[in-house]
């Protein structure tokens, strides 16, 4: 009995093993790996059954009940579903005597195991030792109790010798066989843990984007760890002092393995050649990473943490966050994870911000204009030296003020209303009045900008505009008086030009009689020389005044024209017949060109007539004895109309059209009115077509004549005039 029970307990330990390959090793789809887990319970209780423990002549007795409990309560219903129909197939096989109560047996244990499954997943039972050993006592109990259904004596002689022994032993066998397997469940699902975790970090450390070394730290530790002993205490000042070591410490750093990403930052394809690059540049980064390293191993700290400069196998300089855990315990120092965190960019771009916020900050130190930020109510956080220059105030008396407490304009409400609305707007830009410290009123031009930044910051610019406020004042005082001035000129000039023009119509009208004999002969002939005498200084004179009215009238802007559609050409022909007589007596030809079609012009005739009348009588007074005077009309390629009026005379530099322009003067100052002239004609003409809204320019140059260009802007042109059936070219002269 002794060798049967050992045989069994070997199947159970044979049990134990094959549970565990088959958890360790199953298949990828979970119900072949139940399935065949089925098998192998099934077949170690078929091996039970066929070796039996012999307790009599007769009677024999296996551990099934404790293989098919345990493989319903760890394997489940299929597992257990599988282990029953093995054993039941190979119990019914054997046939009778008790061959039902044997099948009874297999299909209650299993069923115990598997209702043992269920409560345990609804956490009502658990799997402690004791717990396991009432499930045992249960299962065996259930077998015993169907043991009393065997036929005749049978029953009472199992119950008898049977009962006693062997359920307190298959329940104890139960519960241990559950302990064995509930340990290797346990072990199973810890390993599969551990190979999850370590296939999930080998990805991560594959794929990430961060630079991850793996190192070994023993040979650094041991290192430290000689110094130590050979009497250094302070390991900075050593390895300050000898260069050597600090080198000789970092080739004790064994460098494991490195991911990809730290392959590509250091711009290497091995990690022995990111250790190379780390040794080849070493004292461009490395040494200063080294010693602090080993400064924290000295002392004894759990981890290193800090930015560091390395170089790439190029010696290209990155900068990195640099993480290294330093485990105390020698197995964990074998494998210790170090990363990398490269931080270049975000170095370089700090670097360029501070350069920016020191140039921003220079340029506001140094600044001629006031400069303020304020949060986003008002309150003072920031001012420059110049306005502390500007008003007097020191910071401390600024910082935490509103602009109420110096502006002088805006009280507390408006300036809150204005604040508001310039941070919807984006800024704003205005005057007002600044109270200095010693009560002095400055006069300042705000520029405000809003930025959304920390809560909101205002940015102000402050400029002090008081001298100019000055300078515009008196500008305006000056203007205002010379404009009074002016206007009392022209007012004195119409009023003498109306009360000349009542005596000169007596003295014209008279000088006319006389000059047609009208109330007979005068006698003696030098009086009808000197009636034409008097007569055409009066027409002078009434030119001169109607000139002088006229300009009057146009600087004080109360000059209007009767604007009319005209046919140029014929204005132009009716301003030729004006100056014939006056062409004819001085052997001049003035000849007329207007192109067919010309656009009518929209203007006042009388005021037009008067700026060809001016240009005609100057090119006569100053073109050369019997030369020709072309009067010619075109059209511009933009739509505007250029009359243009040439002579041949002596011309003048740009100083003579200058003084050609100017009222009162004529071009040749050399000899003094040399012609008989107010020197308001070129003047009131300028005057006139800046009316119509256009230009007058003179061309002319010493020896080669004068040309007056008239420009009348397309939007005083019409539809072009019916062609005319005269021809286009009309000459007059003597």
């Amino acid at each position: 009995m002794i060798v049967d029970l050992a045989k069994n307990a070997v199947f159970l330990v044979v049990l134990c093993f094959l549970h565990s390959l088959v958890l360790r090793h199953g298949f990828r789809r979970p119900r072949l790996t139940a399935l065949f887990s089925g098998l192998v319970f099934g077949a170690v209780t078929v091996l039970g059954m066929a070796m039996p423990v012999h307790l009599a002549p007769g009677l024999i007795f296996d551990a099934r009940s404790v293989v098919l409990a345990n493989a319903g309560l760890f394997g489940g219903p299929v597992v257990a579903g599988v282990a029953a129909a093995v054993a039941g197939i190979y119990r019914l096989g054997l046939g009778p005597p008790g061959d039902m109560i044997g099948l009874a047996v297999i299909l209650a244990s299993a069923g115990l195991g598997l209702l043992y499954r269920h409560l345990l997943g609804r956490g009502w039972v658990g799997l402690q030792v004791w717990a396991l050993l009432v499930f045992g006592i249960v299962v065996q109990g259930t077998a015993a109790t169907l043991f009393l259904l065997l036929p005749g004596g049978i029953a009472w002689e199992v119950t008898r010798t049977v009962t006693p022994v062997f359920v307190p032993v298959l329940a104890a066998a139960t519960a241990l066989l559950a302990w064995l397997l509930r340990d290797i469940a346990a072990r199973v699902a810890m390993e599969e843990g551990m190979a999850r975790n370590e296939t999930r970090l080998q990805a991560l450390f594959e794929t990430a984007e961060i630079a991850i070394w793996t190192v070994d730290l023993n040979p650094l530790c041991a290192a430290l760890h000689r110094l130590r002993r050979s009497g250094v205490t302070d390991i900075a000042a050593h390895l300050a002092d000898h260069p050597a070591t600090a080198r000789h410490l970092a080739e004790t750093l064994r460098l494991l393995d490195a991911n990809p990403a730290a392959l590509r930052l250091s711009r290497v394809e091995s990690p022995e050649a990111v250790r190379q690059a780390f040794l080849d540049h070493f004292d461009r980064g490395p040494r200063q990473t080294i010693e602090a390293i080993a400064g924290a191993l000295w002392r004894g700290a759990t981890v290193f943490r800090g930015q560091a400069v390395f170089p790439d196998a190029e010696g290209v300089r990155f900068d990195a966050i640099l993480t290294v855990p330093l485990p105390p315990d020698p197995e964990t120092r074998s494998h210790v994870p170090v990363t990398l965190l490269d931080v270049t960019e975000r170095v370089r771009a700090e670097r360029v911000m501070r350069e920016r916020e020191e140039l921003y900050r220079s340029v506001i130190v140094t600044a001629h204009d006031g400069f303020w930020m304020t949060d986003r109510v008002g309150r003072l956080l920031e001012v420059n030296d110049a306005y502390l220059r500007m008003t007097g105030y020191s910071r401390e008396d600024l910082l935490g003020c509103t602009p109420s407490d110096v502006d002088v304009l805006h009280d507390e409400d408006r300036v809150e209303r204005r604040i508001s609305a310039l941070i919807e707007a984006g800024g704003d830009l205005f005057e007002t009045r600044h109270r200095a410290k010693d009560g002095r009123l400055l006069d300042v031009e705000i520029g405000i900008s809003y930025a959304d930044i920390a809560g909101g910051r205002l940015f102000v610019f402050i400029r002090d505009i008081t001298d100019k406020k000055r300078t515009e004042a008196a500008i305006l005082g000056a203007k205002t008086a010379a404009e009074q001035a002016n206007r009392a000129k022209s007012e004195f000039l119409a009023a003498m030009s109306h009360d000349l023009r009542t005596p000169l119509n007596a003295i014209m009208g008279f000088a006319d009689m006389m000059r047609l004999n009208m109330f007979g002969p005068l006698g003696d002939p030098r009086y009808q020389e000197y009636a034409d005498n008097i007569y055409n200084s009066g027409a002078l004179l009434v030119s001169l005044v109607n000139d002088v009215l006229d300009l009057s009238k146009v600087e004080a802007g109360k000059y209007e024209l009767r604007e009319e559609v005209l046919d140029l050409r014929s204005v132009m022909a009716a301003a030729r017949r004006h100056t014939a007589a006056m062409a004819d007596a001085a052997g001049q030809t003035v000849v007329l060109s207007v192109p067919e079609p010309l656009p009518c012009l929209r203007g006042d005739e009388r005021a037009l007539l008067q700026i060809f009348n001016n240009l005609l009588s100057n090119a006569v007074k100053f073109n050369r004895p019997g030369g020709t005077i072309r009067f010619e009309a075109t059209r511009h390629e933009d739509g505007a109309i250029l009359v243009r009026v040439i002579d041949a005379g002596p011309g003048m530099d740009s100083a003579g059209i200058a003084r050609a322009l100017a009222p009162f003067e004529q071009a040749d100052s050399r000899h003094p009115r040399a012609h008989e002239g107010s020197g308001l004609g070129l003047y009131l003409c300028t005057k006139l077509m800046a009316v119509f809204g256009g230009s007058l320019h003179i061309d002319s140059a010493p020896g080669r004549g004068t040309t007056v260009i008239l420009r009348f802007p397309s939007e005083r042109t019409l539809e072009p005039a019916a062609p005319d059936a005269d021809h286009a070219v009309v000459r007059s002269g003597a």
